[in-house]
């Protein structure tokens, strides 16, 4: 066995002891096949145990893998969701790729999405970011609003 099977096989046991850090890191493994075989599947299933524990990258990576659909049937509201959650914790990384995203779903006809996480998100970025994500934000929203019926809600008789 020679050192990067070693150091593989004590990430994996890391990993299934509930380490988040070694999840994520058997996720990147996985996912570029680096001293293993590529395995999206795989990669999924790591990036998706680190995310569940908070893991920011990982947050990031899960919502790449279902933007894309690596491993896993393509969900842009799964992504969204994902982006956002590590974008929340000050990843600049998810920051870009929810802007990505928000433009990619304005040419598409688009599911309601979480948007009040994407406006705590541009709350916590810096003021380019904040400033890019809010247009994203209006051309989304205005783009969800034409598609949708007007409701004036309830009627009430005051009499």
């Amino acid at each position: 066995m020679d050192k990067p099977d070693i150091e593989i096989k004590d990430l994996e046991q890391k990993a299934r002891d509930g380490n988040a850090t070694a999840q994520k890191n058997l996720g990147v493994i996985h996912y570029y096949g680096k001293g293993v075989e590529q395995d999206d599947t795989k990669a999924f299933e790591w990036f998706e145990k680190a995310a569940q524990q908070g893991d920011a990258n990982a947050q990031c990576d899960l919502g790449t893998m279902y933007y894309n659909g690596d491993g896993v049937q393509q969900d842009d509201n799964k992504a969204f969701e994902w982006y956002s959650n590590a974008a929340r914790q000050g990843l600049k990384q998810a920051f870009n790729d929810l802007r990505q995203i928000c433009l990619a779903l304005t040419e598409k006809a688009i599911k309601p999405l979480n948007t009040g996480a994407l406006f705590e998100a541009a709350a916590l970025g810096e003021s380019r970011n904040n400033l890019a994500l809010a247009a994203a934000i209006v051309t989304l929203l205005g783009s969800y609003a034409e598609q949708q019926p007007t409701n004036a809600g309830p009627k009430y008789d005051r009499s």
